[in-house]
């Protein structure tokens, strides 16, 4: 209810809270479901679907394998939870100290000791895992999560000003957050996991990657800022030998300039090229390509791709690339 109610992690397109497998049983420290292939995410679902209560209408949409979507709810709260939600909001702008929706009272210091120890506990685990499953970057994880703790302990003396910020948020922003810098108090180092099926890592947890730009920098204001959105487009030119990307890119002095030029005749914003980009390079699956680039263009996926050279090239760079994979997988079964 916590989680649904105030913290809600929302999928962009949908609008829907995600209740993935990694969400649901993080909720409750029973992660090692997931590895043992035992989730109870459905289970769990129609439990709280089906138990009388009239003050949460909950509808479940179960995972697509065909739109590459995770398990997710649509929740429809009674008028006496919507005004506990805004008082919420109003205590936060305040800077009300929250207490457990369970208990009504503050986190103990014990509890916020159990909660850090457990969130080292399955950092250490990350760390075998990706190391038993031949992980790609099993070490680059393992550097990430033995850290020293005290590497991040100047993060605790910012939280004060930061707070004030936050208070000044929108009201979704602020409770996103909010909960983030509660986080933050227990422990502000981020730790890393590996994902079945995915070269990428994943933070534990409420991460820092969900904060709104401006307070991570805050946060993070004697640190070096590195756009990855933009240097995922001359990493992949060079892997997967684009001539004509990587031409574009040196004549008009980067990657945004490139894509804005290739695209002027359709009027697209960076922030739109933004949002295609992305899963044009880790191969979202045709269905919700053709939905993103109608959503985001407000065109066919043919027409967008017709219109863009530079798009095309990349689109034409990532089949080959993933007919290469797949040659390389049947040559080693």
């Amino acid at each position: 209810m916590d989680y649904i109610l105030f913290k809600p992690w929302k999928d962009k397109e949908s609008g829907r809270t995600i209740c993935s497998a990694a969400v649901i049983h993080s909720l409750d420290g029973t992660e090692d479901l997931i590895r043992q292939r035992r989730t109870q995410v459905q289970d769990r679902l129609e439990h709280f679907r089906t138990t009388p209560d009239p003050e949460v209408t909950l509808r479940i949409h179960p995972q697509s394998m065909v739109t590459g979507q995770a398990t997710s709810v649509t929740a429809k709260f009674n008028a006496e939870l919507e005004q506990f939600r805004k008082l919420r909001r109003q205590a936060l702008r305040a800077g009300t100290p929250m207490v457990r929706l369970n208990t009504g009272k503050p986190m103990t210091v014990r509890e916020r000791k159990q909660l850090r120890e457990r969130y080292y506990h399955l950092a250490h685990e990350a760390v075998r895992e990706a190391a038993r499953n031949g992980h790609p970057l099993a070490a680059e994880l393992k550097y990430l999560n033995e850290l020293p703790p005290n590497y991040y302990a100047r993060l605790r003396k910012r939280l004060d000003d930061l707070t004030v910020s936050v208070q000044r948020l929108p009201s979704r922003a602020l409770e996103v957050n909010a909960g983030i810098v509660d986080t933050l108090r227990i422990e502000p180092q981020p730790l890393y996991k590996s994902v079945a099926n995915s070269p990428r890592l994943y933070t534990l947890g409420l991460g820092l990657q969900n904060m709104t730009g401006r307070i991570r920098d805050q946060l993070f204001i004697d640190s070096y800022s590195l756009d990855l959105e933009a240097a995922q487009l001359g990493i992949v030119t060079t892997l997967w030998n684009i001539p004509a990307v990587r031409e574009a890119v040196a004549e008009h002095g980067g990657t945004w300039a490139a894509l804005l030029h290739d695209t002027q005749a359709l009027g697209l914003q960076k922030q739109q090229l933004k949002s295609i980009l992305y899963p044009v390079v880790f191969g979202m699956s045709d269905y919700s390509l053709n939905k993103l680039i109608r959503k985001e263009a407000k065109m066919s996926r043919e027409q967008f791709f017709n219109a863009s050279p530079l798009f095309q090239a990349i689109l034409e760079a990532r089949a080959a690339r993933m007919e290469r994979i797949t040659q390389i997988l049947h040559l080693n079964r």
